[in-house]
């Protein structure tokens, strides 16, 4: 199990400043093919079209792959600064989804109980004496 903070998977900073770094060699790499096709002699009418096509894509994708590890990276340094404030200062909002869970839990608990009574799994004695515990325990 790795110690990174939860989000995307894949997301952490590392992997988005590596992807930065690749990305603008990427970008880099493109211009430098375009300035060497660029003096190489004219093969014919094709070649032009096949250098601006290539142009168009390649650097569509680095701009793009650009543009995503810096909002990744954003991304990480928002999360971390609401992380910090939400554990220095709990919130309502933060025990609401240990609420639910609990809610959830117990009326899962109580379909369960009523399932096996309907299947005949569990008498009405035992029925009753696990639902009066169910209800001791949730309030």
């Amino acid at each position: 199990m790795s110690s990174t903070k939860k989000g995307r998977p894949g997301q952490s900073r590392p992997r988005s400043i590596l992807g930065l770094v690749l990305a603008i060699i990427g970008l880099w790499f493109g211009f430098v093919v375009l300035n060497l096709t660029g003096k190489a002699v004219d093969l014919g009418g094709g070649e032009k079209a096949l250098r601006i096509v290539f142009g168009i894509v390649w650097f569509t994708v680095w701009i793009g792959a650009i543009v995503m590890n810096v909002l990744n990276l954003y991304s990480l340094s928002r999360s971390k600064t609401a992380g910090s404030q939400t554990a220095a200062s709990p919130t309502a909002e933060a025990a609401a989804p240990r609420r639910a869970e609990e809610s959830s839990d117990f009326e899962t608990k109580f379909r369960k109980l009523e399932s096996l009574k309907r299947d005949g799994l569990v008498s009405e004695e035992e029925y009753q004496r696990k639902r009066d515990e169910f209800m001791r325990d949730k309030w």
